[in-house]
């Protein structure tokens, strides 16, 4: 094997590899600015830049929350205060 071909492999092993761990990133990491709620919607939270937001009124006049259904929901455990517990939340969306 040549030097250009071994060149070539190792940029498109590391092109496959960069790939697949900002893949793995984006599934298993929240996601800024999406709410995420308990499961009895009685909390409901958003990620930013400065960590976890208690949302009061998440949605607008005549929306309602609901879980973003699909295979890959990104529950998940989360601490939105040093001072307060683990809470299982999963992301949601507002909708008619």
């Amino acid at each position: 094997m040549s030097r250009e071909d071994r060149l070539g492999w190792i940029v498109f092993g590391g092109s496959v590899a960069l790939v697949l761990v900002f893949g793995a990133g984006a599934l298993m990491f929240p996601v800024s600015g999406t709410i995420y709620c308990t499961e009895d919607f009685g909390s409901c939270f958003t990620l930013d830049r400065f960590g976890w937001r208690l949302q009061e009124k998440p949605c607008a006049a005549g929306e309602s929350l609901r879980f973003i259904t699909s295979s890959l929901r990104r529950c998940g455990l989360i601490r939105p205060s040093p001072s307060s517990g683990l809470q299982r939340v999963c992301p949601a969306a507002c909708g008619r």
